[in-house]
């Protein structure tokens, strides 16, 4: 992983940066020059590691709307709760982690990731865009003994009531990245029966057809 690019350093970075400031404005979110070029560097290491990493197929367009802004959809709410601490569960390829991360250089997170080669790039996106708040985690979380203020969840198909029990007890609040708002309903009704209590926020995405939701999780 020797050509890992330098954040600046390819002249494609810059381009990206021109494109990723227009799609950022596009959706409400305004960040500074330094926080897009680490953007663009990140998205320029995805796109030349990510299929022989088996990180995530994804190019141009749809990588940055589909994966970097749907990272980016639920700040707002983030910043509203004031987090202390986040751990991102599952972050292979750094979505939503690295891209919080770099929205948000105050919020100590923790990156988990059970895979080595995953979690190895993850610590190499951390050196090279600097990101002094980020910690990268090899493992399984079951295993992490720390609590957090909050846990996202971008890949977890399903939320059940025994996941939702372990991970509380390392965590205050979860938040889970979800697709449709019929299916999250159901995963809402299962997990209330739990006892939990469960908040639903559409996320507003531009460029993005597909249904997106932020399901937010906390004991009663």
């Amino acid at each position: 992983m020797a050509g890992v690019a330098q954040a600046g350093s390819e002249e494609g970075c810059a381009v990206k940066d021109r494109l990723l400031e227009d799609f950022f404005k596009e959706n409400g979110h305004e960040l500074s020059g330094l926080q897009l070029e680490k953007m663009a560097t990140f998205l320029h290491n995805i796109e030349i590691f990510g299929t022989s990493l088996g990180l995530i197929e994804a190019r141009g367009q749809q990588l940055i709307v589909d994966h970097l802004l749907d990272s980016m959809a639920p700040v707002r709410i983030l910043e509203e709760i004031s987090l202390a601490s986040l751990c991102d569960v599952g972050s292979g390829a750094g979505f939503p982690g690295i891209v919080l991360a770099i929205a948000l250089p105050n919020l100590p997170i923790v990156l988990a990731e059970r895979m080595q080669k995953r979690s190895r790039f993850l610590a190499m996106m951390q050196q090279k865009l600097q990101l002094d708040n980020v910690e990268v985690y090899h493992g399984d979380i079951k295993h992490i003994d720390r609590h957090f203020d909050g846990m996202t969840f971008r890949a977890l198909e399903q939320m059940t009531c025994d996941l939702a029990k372990l991970l509380l007890s390392k965590s205050d609040r979860l938040f889970a990245y979800k697709g449709r708002a019929v299916s999250v309903q159901a995963e809402v009704a299962q997990l209330a029966r739990c006892g939990y209590r469960c908040e639903v926020e559409p996320l507003a995405i531009v460029g993005q057809e597909k249904e997106r939701h932020l399901l937010m999780i906390r004991k009663t």
